[in-house]
């Protein structure tokens, strides 16, 4: 048998790869890792691009491409589209940034240049929502369906179904994402005044089947420790939605957030006596939320499917929320928001509880009813 013929720098042995799996589990390396500022280990976002493309196949008969100011200012020179055929632009460099910015940007684009000349005099009467980046398109169902029971006409932004031509006026809101019953109360209460429609019956009896939902299941979730990372919309709603069932989210993570964020969740847990002692990271990695979870334990995780390498370290359970969810089917059309999501998601983290105690538990507490 030949050699080879590169000549190994260094022999790791079996012990010190023991031992150096062991160190990254202490509190002597968590404070080395989080003390890191330029290395990136395993980002909770992507990149611009994809919010960019997310924004474009939302609306009808459009084709995205990633360099589209070069292949357009080429193709109208050559003839091949027409002049005044639209062609929305946004720089959204992948190196920079990530895909909330992309999205952001491209429908900022797209809305400018559609309404470009265009003045609207009067509120047409119709209500806009722009949900943000979400890769749930069960959410963006449960948004429509919403406004469906209103009776109010209205369109979901960048939705794949829906196309937009003119520019809006109007009064604007911005609010948090909704799960949970009172994220939920806001968007309706809000839709309720921008329309001068009353909350439909329909509605009425959603938010009373969530809250018997909530008050079924709360000692399941109650004063559980959970670790949370992904988006900052996400983020806020599902600590609201965990600060209602008496909750704790203990670690709370987000890639990449602004200043009004950290604002905004601190005072979110601020606000709640389970809120207590829990804390917010920004501008931090998954490579940092696997050393908060072996050194603070947490009862389990809730994020995207970037999380399963850190819960799998520190044998913490991994809820599958947010984007991407690319190891499990047709989460992405399980919606979270509104009341019929908050069902949802509490029933698949109750649940989550219920298996690990009926897989883990001796024989003689292996009961029918739990």
């Amino acid at each position: 048998m030949s050699e080879c013929a590169v000549k190994k720098v260094t022999e790791i042995t079996t012990d010190e790869v023991e031992e150096i799996s062991k160190w990254i589990d202490t509190e002597e390396y968590k404070e080395k890792n989080f003390a890191r500022t330029a290395l990136v280990i395993n980002p909770a976002h992507a990149c611009q691009p994809l919010g960019a493309q997310m924004v474009a196949y939302g609306f009808e008969e459009t084709l995205p491409f990633v360099d589209l100011n070069a292949f357009t200012k080429n193709a109208k020179n050559d003839g091949l589209i027409p002049e005044d055929f639209p062609t929305p632009y946004a720089n959204t460099p992948s190196f920079t940034g990530t895909h909330i910015h992309g999205y952001d940007a491209m429908l900022k684009s797209i809305l400018a240049y559609l309404s470009e000349g265009k003045k609207a005099e009067t509120d047409n009467g119709k209500i806009n929502i722009i949900p943000g980046f979400d890769g749930n398109v069960g959410n963006l169902r449960e948004y429509k369906r919403i406004l469906s029971a209103f009776g109010i006409e209205g369109t979901v932004l960048a939705d794949i179904s829906d196309t937009l031509d003119k520019e809006f006026v109007g009064e604007a809101a911005t609010l948090s994402l909704p799960i949970g019953v009172k994220k939920t109360d806001e968007l309706l209460l809000k839709l309720s005044e921008l329309s001068g429609k009353p909350v439909p019956a329909e509605l009425v009896a959603e938010r009373g089947h969530a809250v018997d939902a909530m008050t079924d299941a709360h000692q399941y979730l109650h004063n559980k420790k959970f670790a949370l990372f992904g988006d900052p919309d996400y983020l806020l709603g599902l600590v609201s939605f965990l600060l209602e069932m008496g909750a704790r989210p203990w670690h709370v993570l987000c890639s990449r957030a602004t200043k009004k964020f950290t604002k905004e969740m601190q005072a979110l847990l601020d606000s709640n006596p389970y809120g207590a002692g829990c804390t917010v990271y920004v501008n931090k990695d998954l490579w940092h939320m696997r050393s908060l979870l072996v050194t603070d334990p947490v009862d389990m995780m809730i994020g995207d499917t970037h999380g399963k390498f850190a819960a799998r370290a520190a044998g913490i359970p991994l809820l599958r929320v947010g984007f991407p969810i690319i190891d499990r089917v047709n989460l992405h059309r399980t919606p979270i928001v509104g009341y019929t999501g908050a069902i949802s998601l509490l029933t698949q983290i109750a649940n989550k509880f219920l298996d690990i105690k009926d897989d883990t538990c001796e024989d003689r507490f292996f009961e029918m009813m739990r």
